[in-house]
């Protein structure tokens, strides 16, 4: 039962620095930010980044993890 409880907090824990790693952040709202800045391209992104990141700062951390969860799996 410890090895079982043990082997999902790391595989949680490997998800979660992966995802830190890929987005350079570990607050849901500056993963979103990197998110939307990463679909609207490089030449745009790089351009709007800072807008991205105003607009979800004014969001909670629940909206910001629902509009994460649309993006990966609702397109």
């Amino acid at each position: 039962m410890i090895r079982l409880l043990f082997t999902l907090v790391v595989l949680v824990a490997a998800g979660y620095g992966g995802l830190a790693f890929y987005y350079g952040a570990t607050e849901p709202c500056d993963m979103l930010a990197e998110e939307i800045t990463n679909q609207q391209g490089e030449t745009v992104g790089r351009l709007m980044g800072g807008f991205n990141r105003m607009g979800t700062n004014q969001m909670s951390q629940r909206e910001c993890v629902d509009e994460l969860w649309r993006a990966w799996f609702d397109d």
